[in-house]
């Protein structure tokens, strides 16, 4: 059973940066507060934890609002109760959009359990007024954090990233960096709130892990970092950027985390920090202020459970288990031979030494060797007896042998040994269908030689996975087993090729572009096997249109109309056989308003004509009459609206149009009579008020009432000298007749008698 590390990195002071080597994960971790923070000796607003378990790691970077209350307080609770959150998942079933909405969920059911403690949060009783007064106000509002945490599962082959606020992720695949696959969706009114849950969209991506090869995360005090990240980020190098960024009087705080799969290259000159998981346990135990949380259950699907107790402040280094207190206990034996080798490929190959050929023998090996050592000692012994006995024949001679002297000689035996060959048979098997291996039958070799296949996938397949004895190996071309010292089984299994689709909205607004029959799945990228077609469904959003659609950097001409309407889109790529890169635009619709002035000579419209408006935007008009004339009316669209000299439109989503109609001001022209007696009168005609239009001409006529005459008349308390000669030529009892200059204001003419016998 593995053993389950957590690291949490103090916010009570500076961590260097640290590498800790691990069997499959390799971390570089780092972690500094603010100018501020240091120099009065507060809490860290950034909050960094891993957990890491064999095969698995998760991990959350939270960072602090500093402008709410206590900021180290959302970090500290949101990052623990999202890293047993993480923990409890199974990434082999997860979806992205029913996690988002279960994180979602669970966020804001946390909020109003964190909610009363922060509520009841007793602040230090040594406090300024004015600042304790700040920091009340600031409660009210609860405390805020962002959010940007992962979830790294080599036997599901799944990594899971959630985030909210603009806490960095970044992604390196096997071909460079690929962060654009997460969308420009790492945003700074983002986060969450103990009072107020997810402000914002929770965003979740989900991938295959056997693709990434880099993960970084850090919080905004790094944002210097964003201008470039290289590959080989060494422990001087991180720590120079921190310190350069840390000691800005303006700086913030900071935290860093980088997970890969290959070890770190260490730099020459650079210093070997290389730590275990449980060393940096130890180098960075504390116990920051503990505050318990009793994070809310959930109904979520069977595969995420949600944690019942988050512990705020880190579990002291005595209760922890790491690789120092407790070492794994080796795996028992199976009881019988493993089942055939399946699908198991990972990013990175299991470490797990195989047996050298002084470890293993092949059973009765050795027994074999003695039966045929004693066999040829029998035959040894069987020829000696035979030379003897013709030796001591030899030795009896005749006389005349006897006086002559032989020769002796010491006959030595020579026994030719047979080699002895060991053999062992390697097994090769293709599993599943896309291709074969070479030598596709069993293979006799003798011990300490070599033996290569060669994997022959088919046309449109690729090498998934290459298994030694069930032992992963990647996915090469060919494999030679070297120095056989046992029987081996060579396993391969093949699968489609498959191809990237990335998909990208330009500037991130207007529309979407999915792939046809998602159903709302709106991701970066997709996988598309070899040979296959696929259809994108492009839409824009109320009040955009679409502005252009580029393939590969080429614009795309095949486009059509859903259900014949202009609204959606349709772009089919078919028998795909290599990467394709699809980007869209969108913009925003524009509007026609139809503004004229009716007579023309009544007045003016501005802007008048045909105006062009973006959709969402307002436009004013302005009505301005000439002279003599007057707005009769504004038309919108046909409807009367107010008479006034200004119209604005709400925000356009339309074409439009407006009129401005114009009429000749109308004026009253009165006739008053003074000098008459109650009960006499003068006739006047056509009467004594008149209705006239701008610039009109008036008369009247006015005959005296008998024993009267005219004395004076006046025009707007005027006399006129054509009408004081007129007077002076009249006649008792005369009719006179008052014509008017051109009409432009109301008037009163005032009429005078007096009696004639005066």
């Amino acid at each position: 059973m593995s053993t389950v590390d957590d690291l949490r990195l103090p916010q009570t002071y500076e961590t260097a940066a640290l590498v800790i080597a691990g069997e499959i994960f390799h971390l570089q971790v780092a972690y500094a507060r603010s100018a501020d923070s240091r120099a009065s000796d507060d809490l860290g607003q950034d909050y960094l934890s891993v957990r890491q378990d064999g095969d698995r790691l998760a991990f959350v970077l939270c960072d602090g609002v500093s402008q709410s209350f206590v900021g180290d307080l959302a970090a500290r609770v949101l990052g623990e109760a999202m890293l047993e959150w993480l923990w409890q998942l199974d990434a082999e079933t997860a979806q992205a959009q029913v996690l988002q909405e279960t994180c979602h969920q669970y966020l804001q059911e946390l909020s109003s359990t964190v909610a009363p403690q922060v509520t009841n949060y007793s602040l230090p009783g040594d406090l300024p007024p004015m600042l304790r007064e700040v920091l009340e106000r600031k409660r009210e509002l609860g405390s805020e954090s962002t959010l940007s945490a992962g979830l790294l599962d080599v036997a599901a082959d799944k990594l899971l990233l959630v985030w909210l606020g603009d806490s960095r992720i970044r992604l390196w695949d096997r071909q460079g960096e690929c962060t654009a696959v997460l969308g420009d969706t790492f945003l700074t009114q983002e986060r969450w709130s103990t009072h107020r849950g997810p402000i914002g969209r929770v965003h979740v991506f989900i991938t295959n892990l056997k693709d990434i090869k880099r993960v970084v995360a850090y919080s905004d005090g790094l944002a210097v970092m964003d201008r470039g990240l290289n590959d080989s980020l060494t422990m001087r190098s991180l720590d120079a950027v921190i310190t350069e960024a840390g000691d800005a009087p303006t700086s913030d705080d900071i935290s860093f985390l980088e997970v890969r799969f290959s070890p770190f290259v260490e730099a020459e000159g650079e210093p070997r920090l290389l730590v275990t998981m449980a060393e940096a346990i130890r180098l960075t135990s504390s116990k920051p202020h503990p505050l318990e949380v009793e994070a809310p259950a959930l109904e979520v699907p069977a595969a995420v459970e949600s944690p019942k107790t988050v512990m705020v402040s880190p579990p002291s280094p005595e209760t922890r288990v790491s690789a120092v207190s407790a070492a794994p206990l080796p795996p028992p034996k199976p009881a019988s031979p493993p089942p055939e080798p399946v699908s198991t490929f990972v990013s990175a190959p299991t470490l797990e030494p195989q047996p050298s050929p002084s470890q293993v023998k092949p059973p009765g090996r050795f027994d074999r060797i003695s039966q045929i050592g004693i066999g040829a000692i029998g035959v040894v012994t069987l020829l000696c007896l035979v030379l003897a006995g013709v030796f001591v024949l030899g030795l009896l001679p005749g006389r005349k042998a006897q006086e002559t002297p032989v020769p002796t000689s010491t006959l030595e035996p020579t026994v030719a040994a047979t080699p002895i060959v060991v053999t062992y048979v390697v097994t090769p098997k293709v599993v599943g269908e896309g291709g074969g291996i070479q030598p596709s039958d069993p293979q006799t070799i003798k011990e300490g030689e070599s033996v290569t296949f060669k994997f022959l996938p088919e046309e449109g397949y690729v090498v998934a996975e290459v298994l030694i004895n069930g032992k992963p190996v990647g996915r090469p071309d060919q494999y030679t087993i070297p120095n056989i010292s046992m029987p081996q089984k060579v396993v391969v299994r093949f699968a489609p090729k498959t191809y990237i689709i990335r998909l990208t909205v330009e500037d991130g607004a207007g529309g979407t572009i999915v792939r046809e029959g998602a159903d709302g799945d709106v991701r970066s990228f997709f996988r598309v096997k070899h040979d296959q077609s696929v259809r994108l469904l492009i839409r824009p959003d109320e009040g955009y249109k679409l502005d252009w659609l580029r393939v590969n950097d080429v614009d795309g001409t095949s486009l059509k109309s859903v259900d014949g309407q202009q609204e959606s889109w349709l772009y089919e790529i078919s028998n795909v056989r290599e990467p394709y890169s699809v980007r869209v635009k969108f913009e925003l619709e524009e509007y026609t308003i139809e503004a004229t002035a009716v007579p023309e000579a009544g007045g003016i419209i501005s802007p008048t004509g045909t105006v062009t408006v973006t959709h969402g935007f307002t436009r004013t008009f302005e009505i301005k009459p000439n002279e003599g004339y007057q707005i009769a009316a504004v038309l919108v669209d046909g409807d009367t609206v107010r008479k006034e000299n200004k119209y604005t439109f709400p925000p356009v989503v339309a074409n439009h149009t407006i009129q401005a109609q114009f009429e000749l001001k109308t004026y009253t022209v009165q006739v008053v009579v003074e000098g008459l007696p109650e009960g006499v009168t003068a006739s006047v005609e056509p009467g004594f008020s008149q209705s006239v239009q701008h610039g009109q001409r008036v008369s009247f006529k006015i005959t005296p009432p008998n024993d009267y005459r005219f004395k004076q008349v006046l025009f707007n308390e005027q006399e006129l000298q054509q009408w004081q000669t007129l007077l002076q030529s009249q006649q008792p009892d005369t009719q006179l007749s008052f014509e008017f200059e051109p009409i432009d204001n109301d008037s009163i003419i005032r009429v005078v008698f007096e009696s004639t016998s005066q």
